[in-house]
């Protein structure tokens, strides 16, 4: 079976102003199927939201979350599932 990748058209990529993208779970271990969602945490601009829509026939799992969430004090225990997580994108945001 080939690997399916997943990615947000050019209208929804516009939507928010990404800081970061962080994949886990099957996209990010490499063991997605026909019957996998996409796993990911943004870092954006935006409110805390979470993506459920389905594109490509994958139900997107993703939450979004604003930079200032972990510019202060956070449980680290609510974001466990980042732990084996791969970063795909980054924006340096210089202060």
């Amino acid at each position: 079976m080939g690997y399916k990748y997943v990615c947000y058209d050019d209208s929804a990529r516009d939507k928010v102003k990404k800081e970061a993208t962080i994949t886990y779970g099957s996209y990010a271990d490499g063991s997605a199927n026909e019957n996998s969602d996409f796993d990911a945490l943004l870092i954006a601009e935006s409110s805390v939201t979470h993506d459920s829509s389905v594109i490509c026939d994958t139900v997107l799992d993703v939450f979004v979350y604003s930079p200032d969430v972990f510019e202060t004090e956070y449980k680290p225990e609510e974001f466990v599932q980042l732990f084996d997580g791969k970063m795909v994108g980054c924006m340096h945001v210089q202060q």
